[in-house]
């Protein structure tokens, strides 16, 4: 059963799952919308009636990797207790079931809470800023985000980039509470800054032995701008599948 995938066993899995922890869901909902609102307060309190629209998006996506990440690298902590980590291997479900169960709370359903809480929060911190605006015009400024423009065009890229980065970089975590019983949160940052640090040294000596200085590679190597849009596609949605993938493996490794 370790490697098969039932429907109706992962949804009693799932249903198990949010019975059990209801509560605490309601608590941690409520806690990420009391941090995200004194958040709000603090910036608006800094900002001295000089308002701009991108830190509100600032303050949403540090929330979001803080708390996201550090909730992923608790997802397997159980494991750090022989009992309680025999109890939940023993469960009547594969380690897939078990994996998407998982995937679906600490990833989806705390992504939609989240961004839930972030839109509740946002037109109040608007409507707020807007009375400022209208009732001191020539003491208060807001300078807000057009999406349409130029440079809403820019911005929108980024707001997408760290959206891909934060599903990636929570999968990571995710992977890592898997490898981690414990204090996965601290290795999995430590190890992953280290590796990348040595990837980024290996690339750089790599690219500079491959290409001498002052060498014209010409248009030949240059690839092409579908080339760059695939690449750049691929580079963008291959980590999360991966580090769920390499989580399953490692999770099928763990017996009783």
């Amino acid at each position: 059963m370790n490697n098969t995938l039932d429907m109706s066993r992962l949804m009693r899995l799932i249903r198990k799952q949010w019975i059990e922890n209801f509560s605490f869901y309601g608590m941690a909902a409520l806690a990420i919308l009391g941090i995200m609102a004194t958040m709000f307060i603090i910036w608006i309190l800094a900002s001295n009636n000089n308002f701009h629209e991108e830190p509100i998006y600032i303050i949403y996506f540090v929330c979001l990797f803080l708390s996201g990440c550090i909730l992923a690298s608790t997802a397997f902590s159980i494991f750090g207790d022989k009992a309680k980590g025999g109890f939940w291997l023993a469960l009547p479900a594969s380690h897939l079931e078990k994996l998407i169960t998982v995937i679906v709370f600490n990833t989806i359903v705390f992504f939609v809470v989240f961004s839930g809480c972030f839109l509740l929060l946002k037109p109040l911190v608007l409507a707020y800023i807007n009375n400022k605006v209208t009732t001191h015009p020539n003491e208060v400024h807001f300078d807000r985000i057009i999406w349409s423009n130029g440079r809403g065009d820019g911005f929108r890229e980024v707001f997408y980039a760290f959206l891909y980065g934060f599903f990636a970089l929570q999968a990571l975590y995710l992977m890592g509470s898997a490898f981690f019983s414990k204090h996965a949160f601290i290795k999995t940052t430590i190890i992953s800054a280290a590796i990348l640090f040595l990837l980024f040294v290996y690339v750089y000596n790599m690219t500079t032995w491959l290409i001498p200085k002052n060498v014209n590679t010409g248009p030949m190597m240059e690839p092409t701008e579908q080339q760059e849009d695939i690449l750049t596609w691929v580079m963008k949605l291959i980590w999360v599948p991966l580090f769920w993938v390499i989580t399953w493996f490692r999770l099928k490794e763990k017996e009783l």
